[in-house]
């Protein structure tokens, strides 16, 4: 059991480190070819963790929920809210001409944005992941429905059910939608934290790596079908069309199976010593979707002082991009990552002194 926790950490730890890297270098190959299956993976992490003991208690495990997720999440919107003005007027968001962001609050924008933190509605760009934690609570309801009431034959059909009304909505409901971010990723959010659920059920990797040959074979389709994603059905979860969201589970699949044998063979080749800090990012992936961009904003003030840069530069989202083609998205990279691990190794830290 503990050796499957730690290939789903190494699994959360690549898969972040694949969403920090696109971020760090938007419009480019990078960032394109992870979108094909980074956010996937943490839904079929999900999925797989998921325990049969909540079928018997619904309340404790909704109650888990909101303490592990919403909780978290309503505070650091509500944060965000109250400092809105002050980070505006130092120029870490954009002002309203550029399009993303947005102005100055006044005493009612507050209030109403304050009341919408409830249902986990942020509108400043730093926080543009807030869309994966509001997926990943309802994916995680609606697994929790099908897997306590479909059984056999029916889960199958729940499953395929899923993806078809994905479909459907990118069809119908084509493009952005209020709170609800995009009408196709609660479905289809539900479909990859089911196919964790059905893959750990069935034990199905475990299946594919039982003979060498099966996994060097299952390996090289997976980058097949990832290297095919690229260049025939480029997308990712929320620039999906309609004709592509079929051919992108594909992909979305085949790149979970790969992250899931590379997870498994560093596991088995790396001493546990060594992998300490992997494991650490691991189990904070959630400081990191909810900094990293904030950390950006720190990392393009160094270079803007470094560099001797206008100091407006600050506002470019989500990286000063002409600096990232020059070879910066590294170091944003490394300070994406670390910079909110450093502030989570702090906090832990006063925690555990305030409990003593």
């Amino acid at each position: 059991m503990q050796q499957k926790n730690n290939t789903i950490t190494l699994m959360k730890t690549l898969a972040i480190i694949c969403m920090v890297a696109g971020h760090s270098y938007t419009g480019s190959p990078i960032e394109s070819f992870v979108g094909l299956f980074h956010m996937p993976v943490f839904f079929f992490c999900s999925g797989f963790c998921f325990k049969e003991k909540y079928l018997c208690d619904l309340k404790f495990y909704i109650k888990r929920k909101i303490f592990t997720m919403w909780w978290p999440t309503f505070k650091w919107i509500i944060a965000l809210v109250l400092l809105h003005n002050l980070l505006l007027g130092i120029g870490v968001l954009r002002d309203a001409s550029d399009g993303i962001a947005v102005s100055a609050y006044g005493f009612k924008e507050t209030i109403k944005y304050l009341a919408m933190a409830v249902i986990l509605h942020a509108n400043d760009p730093v926080f543009a992941g807030i869309w994966f934690i509001k997926m990943l609570l309802i994916s995680s309801v609606l697994g929790f429905i099908v897997i306590k009431y479909c059984k056999g034959v029916s889960f199958f059909f729940a499953l395929m059910g899923l993806l078809v009304m994905s479909v459907l909505m990118l069809d119908w409901f084509p493009g952005r939608m209020p709170i609800i971010h995009q009408l196709h990723l609660p479905f289809l959010s539900s479909f990859f934290f089911l196919t964790g659920y059905f893959f750990k059920r069935d034990q199905v990797l475990e299946e594919l790596r039982a003979k060498k040959n099966n996994m060097v074979l299952v390996v090289v389709l997976s980058l097949v079908l990832l290297v095919s994603g690229y260049n025939f059905w480029l997308s990712s979860m929320v620039s999906l069309s309609t004709g592509r969201c079929i051919p992108f589970c594909v992909s979305a699949i085949a790149g979970i199976i790969l992250v899931y044998n590379i997870s498994k063979k560093a596991l088995e080749i790396t001493p546990p010593n060594s992998l300490n800090y992997v494991k650490f990012l691991g189990n904070n992936t959630y400081a990191i979707l909810m900094m990293h961009i904030l950390s950006f904003r720190l990392m393009s003030a160094i270079i803007i002082l470094c560099c001797g840069l206008d100091w407006s530069r600050l506002a470019d989202f989500p990286t000063i991009h002409f600096m990232t083609e020059k070879g910066f998205w590294i170091a944003y990279l490394i300070f994406g990552i670390n910079l909110p691990l450093l502030v989570q190794f702090i906090y832990n830290k006063i925690c555990c002194i305030w409990k003593k």
